[in-house]
């Protein structure tokens, strides 16, 4: 079994039923969200690795060549997609998405009100708070022609856990992604 973002002898410590136990919990929590609209935070990284693992700080904001490792993967880079799911592994790293799985459903996209004004959300999980090891910053354009410009200051996580990036259309169109710099 592959732990969550450790695998080999960062992982050796622990028993393996702890982490899928944390894993099957975050789950739980998703369906229960989805179906009841309860948001409801999962667990994060700091959380599973720190709180119930034991972790130390250094060891939860690991590299990304040691989080790539984790997963099997080795060699690559962080506009790899191996797996296909269009969410190149520097986003995948950011949020503490799985590189291996097709999972960009866990970032949604929707037209929202924001105080009156209709608006464009991007909602993603985060995997750390702060991180030495990424930056992680939405960015909007007004059309594709015009470069993205990341957020001044990117949004935090809500209670659900989720951070929610909004763009208000002020104009016929908008676009939002998501940009994330690897760190040595």
């Amino acid at each position: 079994m592959d732990y969550v973002w450790l695998d080999g002898p960062i992982s050796a410590n622990f028993h393996p039923n702890t982490n899928a136990q944390a894993i099957v919990a975050n789950e739980i929590i998703a369906a229960f969200n989805t179906r009841y609209h309860t948001g409801i935070a999962p667990l994060t990284a700091t959380e599973m690795l720190g709180g119930l693992l034991k972790k130390t700080t250094n060891q939860i904001d690991m590299t990304f060549a040691a989080w790539m490792t984790g997963f099997g993967l080795t060699g690559l880079t962080g506009s790899d997609d191996s797996d296909g799911d269009g969410v190149s592994a520097a986003v995948e790293f950011a949020l503490g998405l799985n590189p291996t799985l097709r999972d960009s459903h866990k970032i949604t996209s929707a037209l929202v009100d924001n105080n009156g004004i209709p608006a464009l959300e991007l909602a993603y999980p985060i995997r750390l708070p702060v991180s030495s090891h990424y930056a992680l910053a939405p960015a909007s354009s007004v059309d594709l022609t015009s470069p993205f410009i990341p957020f001044a200051v990117p949004p935090m996580p809500g209670t659900d856990g989720i951070a929610r990036a909004r763009l208000p259309l002020l104009g016929p169109k908008g676009f939002l992604r998501l940009q994330s710099t690897i760190t040595p």
